[in-house]
């Protein structure tokens, strides 16, 4: 029962996040710390550097979107 939940549960962060745009900073959240732990802990700034510009590139997206949605209304 508790495996049903936590299917579900990746099922519907992984949807939301395809909907916001933050599909590939999960992945990385996700697959980095976990496979490449020798390297993350190794060089900790540079993986949440890489882990914050990927965010900002997934607000930058959501300007850009909703300034052309503005357009279109004007």
């Amino acid at each position: 029962m508790l495996a049903y939940f936590i299917i579900v549960f990746f099922i519907l962060l992984f949807r939301f996040a395809g909907v916001f745009r933050l599909g590939i900073p999960l992945l990385y959240a996700l697959i980095v710390p976990t496979l490449f732990h020798e390297w993350y802990y190794a060089h900790y700034t540079i993986a949440n550097v890489i882990w914050y510009a990927m965010l900002v590139l997934v607000a930058v997206s959501w300007v850009i979107s909703i300034v052309q949605k503005v357009r279109e209304w004007f």
